[in-house]
Parts: structure tokens; sequence; C-alpha cells
């Protein structure tokens, strides 16, 4: 039965796909709409698969994060949907505790946007319905990795499972200058050594971007990265949605 903060989704939503009104879920709705109590939408873009200059906040159909108080959230979602032509889509839902008290702060960074995270992240809960994400409970700790930078591959937060031989992009790279070249903006789940999702190559000039969920499956691409790096393959995608949640209990924001 279809429960309030479905409807309220409707309502907020244009595009209320991925979630399913019952607890039971399915393929076509992998989230279950009680992920949403207490929920507020404060982010909705849709990703861009080239970049003509990377120097300014990207474009999105909505941003109240400015409007968030600072401290005034618990938790982050993130939503990502993407859709190939002919082919079902593709549904990824990442809900963790806040690790950062600033909502700006949350959302794809720009060039010298002043935010950047490589950290550790509690209470991971993952849904979705492409094979290899271990989706439907609560992960003790994730990673998230979101930087304008350029990046090398190689261990920086240690023990994460990653590669140690510094060739392997994955869920533990570490973040170099300059600013003005690359990007990441990614969710991981290192305890089952999985890339929730990605999207990367955001902050230069004349870049073609990166999307993922899951680690790339092609493991017989050379150079092979599990976390869509160097793939520069978003325009192969049609559909590229990303929405952001917090979560606080009575916050009233106004969408204009």
């Amino acid at each position: 039965m279809a429960n309030a903060w479905y409807n309220e989704l409707i309502r907020l939503y244009p595009s209320p796909a991925a979630f399913s009104p019952d607890e039971e879920t399915t393929p076509e709705n992998p989230v279950p709409a009680t992920e949403l109590k207490d929920y507020t939408l404060v982010y909705d873009a849709d990703l861009p698969s080239y970049i003509a200059s990377g120097a300014s906040r990207p474009e999105s159909r909505l941003d109240v994060t400015a409007d968030v108080p600072k401290g005034g959230f618990t938790r982050v979602a993130y939503l990502l949907e993407l859709g190939k032509t002919g082919m079902p889509n593709q549904y990824a839902w990442a809900a963790m505790d806040a690790f950062t008290d600033d909502a700006t702060k949350i959302v794809v960074p720009y060039r010298n946007c002043g935010f950047s995270w490589q950290q550790k992240v509690t209470n991971l809960r993952v849904f979705s319905n492409v094979h290899g994400l271990v989706t439907g409970g609560t992960i003790a700790e994730g990673n998230v990795e979101m930087w304008p930078n350029a990046y090398n591959p190689g261990s920086t937060l240690g023990n994460l499972g990653a590669d140690q031989g510094k060739t392997v992009y994955d869920w533990d790279d570490a973040p170099t200058g300059p600013s003005d070249y690359y990007g990441s903006f990614q969710v991981h789940d290192f305890t089952h050594q999985t890339t929730v999702f990605s999207y990367n190559h955001f902050t230069g000039d004349k870049a073609t971007t990166e999307l993922g969920i899951g680690n790339d499956p092609n493991t017989g691409r050379r150079p092979y990265h599990p976390d869509w790096t160097m793939k520069e393959n978003a325009s192969s995608f049609v559909i590229r949605r990303l929405t952001v949640f917090v979560q606080k209990p009575g916050l009233i924001l106004i969408y204009k």
C-alpha cells in the first residue's frame, strides 16, 4: 500500500520510477519508498556527458542546498538514474550519515569549489537493480571520493582492500593537483570492494564525462578501472539523473 512519503515523492520528484511503494522491491523499482522517511529533496540535475568548461557549478533542475541550515541534517542520500535507449533503467540509492554540516558541499564539485572529500562514511544503505552491489541492509562503513582534482591510483585511506600497486583506479585513490583537470564524484562500498556509483571527468575543459553504477563489468578493458575512470562513456546514456536528499525530521524548504 502506498504510504505518505511515497505520495510526497510523487509530488516532488517528477520521475519516481526507482521507488517501490511497498517494502517488496522489484528490478524495475529497487528502492523501498520507506527509505525516504524524513528525507528532503535538495538537488536534482541531469549530469552532462560533455563539459565545455568545469569552472562553474554545474547547472541543475533544482538546487536548494544553500537554504538548508548549517548542521540541519543528519544523513545524506544520493539517487543516480541511468538509462540507455531500449534498455531498462539502472538505479543506485546510497544513503549515509552526514559527512559535512554544509549541504552545499554534498553535490558535484567544480573547479576551485573549496571542498574535497576522501573519507569513510558510516551506516551506508544501498539499493540498486545493478548486479554485483550488496543491497538492502546497513553496511557499517563505506567511503566517498568527491573532489574537483586530478587523482592517482593507490591507497590513501588504507586497509580498504584497494589496489596497492598504484595502477588501478578503484575505491581508494589519491587526489592530486590541479583542481581543473579531472574530478571525481564517487560512493563506494569498500567492505565488498565495489563502487556504488561514479561520475568522473567533469572539471576540465572540453571533457567527455564518465558514469557507472557498480564496478565496471568490462574487466577485459585495458586499462581496466572498476570505478569507471578513463571510460569516457557518459554519452551512451540518454538518462543521467542525479538527485540528492538530506534527512532531518521537520525540515521545510521552499521550492521555487
